[in-house]
């Protein structure tokens, strides 16, 4: 199977994406560059369409579920489990207060499925997007065979007129259902809109859609700078309507509105970046070996970074614009060095002996989801 470098490469971005984000409300100081690096929470959307094409577009005929669940496992939860130990450790760091049931899980990868903001972000809270991944992951191996018989078109608009409906639905009936959780409403709005795995289910199939098609021929009428264009530009406008809503504070966007608007640009962008791959046209910027090394190390950099701006926060934060900016310097240098380390001597090493162990040693590891805020 034919890998789409671009596609790696756009991974790193989408983790950047993340990252800054992260950055913009852990350092003091930066909050003015949250205008333009806030929304970058729509990194997730980007990864959990991804995954699901990734996974449609290297599935094997004759392949079992238990197959698939081991190789997902092996390429997933070691690192996810590491960096949730260490999390363990940066709470010690911290001052704050152990949490067996939580620690428990977070480990397990359900903590997604909690309303509450302390279970679903606990420990390393950008894990609650791997355990929507792990929900993905049960359902696939069906949900590829349903969607490969249906016409592809429809599939695709209806997905993407569910996400309307549901994010609509979500919007009215928050304030109505969230006394029966015991949070806020605009806190339950959120957790549906932005964590609930059923929810963000939708995008996963929509990117197998999406492969399926590009394997059966189909091309996005977009060329890949057209749809890079599109997607900034949404993005930008986006930011600018969140500021107008949050009164100059884009934090106060709901949760999962931006996620629906970047939808169809960024499914564009992988078909695109894909067809490109495919075509052998000229490649991508995102295909420079610079950047799949990048991309490559993308899911380490997303399960790391937040630790690494924890920790830089207990040691260096004095709360002076100097110190913020020393401290954003630094935190971006060590989560990519980090990340580059922990996948070559962790992730990947034993990604590849539990695979072989499980009898299916994979020549060449698919791109891994590094999906959440």
């Amino acid at each position: 199977m034919l890998h789409l470098r671009s596609l790696t490469g756009l991974r790193f971005v989408a983790a950047l994406l993340v990252v800054l984000c992260h950055c913009s409300q852990y350092v003091s100081g930066l909050e003015p560059a949250q205008g333009v690096v806030a929304l970058g929470y729509v990194g997730v959307t980007f990864f959990f369409v991804l995954s699901g094409f990734v996974l449609a577009w290297t599935a094997r005929d004759g392949d079992t579920a238990g197959r698939f669940y081991w190789r997902r496992f092996s390429r997933v939860w070691p690192l996810t489990a590491v960096s949730t130990v260490l999390a363990a450790g940066v709470l010690v760091l911290e001052g704050t207060r152990q949490s067996l049931p939580r620690f428990g899980v977070s480990l397990a990868l359900l903590q997604s499925w909690f309303p509450a903001e302390d279970w679903h972000d606990a420990y390393n809270g950008v894990t609650w997007s791997l355990s929507d991944e792990a929900f993905f992951y049960a359902l696939f191996p069906v949900a590829f065979l349903v969607l490969r018989r249906l016409p592809l078109r429809r599939s695709a608009i209806v997905l993407v007129g569910l996400a309307v409906a549901g994010t609509a639905l979500v919007v009215g009936l928050a304030p109505v259902l969230a006394p029966l959780a015991g949070i806020p409403a605009d806190g339950f709005r959120d957790f549906l809109l932005y964590v609930f795995p059923p929810f963000r289910l939708l995008e996963f199939l929509l990117g197998v859609v999406l492969a399926l098609a590009v394997k059966r021929g189909w091309r996005p009428a977009l060329t890949f700078r057209q749809a890079t264009w599109l997607t900034a530009g949404t993005y930008a406008a986006l930011c600018v309507l969140a500021l107008a809503v949050g009164h100059g504070h884009v934090l106060a966007f709901p949760l999962g509105i931006a996620d629906l608007g970047m939808l169809v640009p960024l499914a564009l962008l992988i078909a695109s970046a894909a067809a490109r791959d495919l075509d052998g046209l000229r490649p991508t910027p995102m295909a420079r070996r610079s950047m799949v090394r990048l991309g490559q190390w993308s899911f380490a950099l997303y399960l790391l970074h937040e630790l690494v701006l924890r920790v830089t926060g207990q040691l260096m934060d004095d709360g002076t614009l100097a110190t913020s900016l020393l401290r954003l310097v630094v935190s971006l240098a060590v989560s990519i060095a980090l990340a580059a380390l922990a996948y070559e001597l962790f992730e990947r090493p034993v990604e590849r002996l539990l695979r072989s162990l499980g009898g299916r040693r994979a020549a060449a590891p698919a791109p891994a989801p590094a999906a959440g805020a």
